[in-house]
């Protein structure tokens, strides 16, 4: 087995590997990377934890118009960008 591949059995019985960079998640989307391991799309569950809000209160914002832009996907996930997050963030500051 390979150092970086770890093997998970399915409920059929047959070993499914996975990276361990990518988690339990694997690839796609989110996984781009810029600088070193940090991905440049975020989730709603890693900006809510990041905030410490609750997921109906990003949404909440997000229907008034006060939440960071997203980006919709054709699957109907929702992702932010990370210097709109940043810019975001920084625009809360300016006004406090």
């Amino acid at each position: 087995m390979a150092s970086g591949i770890r093997r998970r059995s399915t409920r059929h019985g047959w070993p499914v590997a996975r990276s361990k960079s990518f988690g339990n998640r694997g690839g796609g989307v989110n996984d781009i990377s810029t600088q070193g391991n940090r991905r440049t799309r975020l989730t709603i569950a890693d900006v809510c934890a990041d905030l410490g809000v609750s997921r109906s209160t990003f949404y909440e914002w997000r229907a008034k118009g006060r939440g960071p832009r997203c980006i919709k996907l054709p699957n109907g996930d929702i992702r932010i960008n990370r210097a709109e997050y940043e810019r975001w963030l920084t625009t809360l500051e300016e006004a406090a």
